[in-house]
């Protein structure tokens, strides 16, 4: 049957990438509700640049972690942190997203700084649907001057169970030898979240019995042809060839 080699394509109302971009600017063309600052620094924007409506990214928490912002020339600053432990603790920078349909998160990408006699390395956590994830994505060597940590294809963000936005949080923690990292900033690129097989159409009837319809409300069996379609979550369904 057609539809058992049919790629099925869960996607928003806009097909183009979207980025979330935490940069910390200074004063700029765009609103802000929540800064950060310190008495030795400046002041910086605390939530990220959002391409797509879709998507809200809360603004950073630093938890335990003191940040102070220094201009760098190019309108954003670069958050200068402390606080740092030996070990991976309760020191950490959280980054949380919520997604309100699904997306598929491409890469994650962290521009920042070591320092001399500062920490020597960055843990890195990552995980979706969950408060203070656990699983750790990278764990690596921190060196001074620039650096960039780059996490690809981290699996989709989309509502399980009853909830209607599904949610993901990203961790940073520096840490040994000294204290003290650099944060220049967060990108998080995401595209509408792919899946394959026919479950999109025929969902298991343990996870939702409500039926697959065409756009014109009409119900949808599992041989349907190629076309665009809503599933139970009035996600829009799209069958190709």
């Amino acid at each position: 049957m057609r539809l058992l080699t049919s790629i099925l394509v869960l996607v928003s109302f806009n097909l183009s990438a979207q980025t979330i971009f935490y940069g910390w600017p200074g004063l700029g063309p765009n609103l802000c509700s929540q800064w950060i600052g310190c008495a030795d620094g400046c002041s910086a924007c605390n939530t990220p640049i959002v391409s797509d409506a879709f998507v809200i990214g809360l603004g950073a928490s630093w938890i335990d972690v003191h940040a102070c912002p220094h201009a760098k020339g190019d309108g954003d600053n670069i958050v200068e942190t402390s606080g740092w432990g030996v070990q991976p603790g309760t020191a950490m920078v959280v980054i949380s997203l919520i997604s309100m349909l699904p997306i598929q998160v491409d890469s994650i990408i962290i521009d920042h700084q070591g320092m001399e006699g500062g920490s020597e390395r960055l843990q890195v956590r990552y995980g979706v649907n969950t408060n203070l994830p656990t699983l750790v994505v990278r764990d690596e060597s921190v060196v001074t001057g620039q650096q960039r940590t780059v996490i690809t294809n981290a699996g989709c963000i989309m509502a399980e169970g009853s909830a209607t936005n599904g949610t993901a949080q990203l961790i940073l923690q520096a840490y040994g030898g000294g204290d003290g990292w650099w944060l220049d900033n967060v990108r998080i690129v995401a595209s509408p979240c792919m899946i394959t097989g026919i479950e999109a159409i025929a969902p298991n009837s343990r996870i939702d019995l409500r039926p697959v319809t065409d756009l014109l409300g009409r119900r949808v069996d599992a041989d349907a042809s190629q076309g665009v379609y809503m599933n139970a979550r009035h996600q829009r369904v799209v069958v190709l060839p």
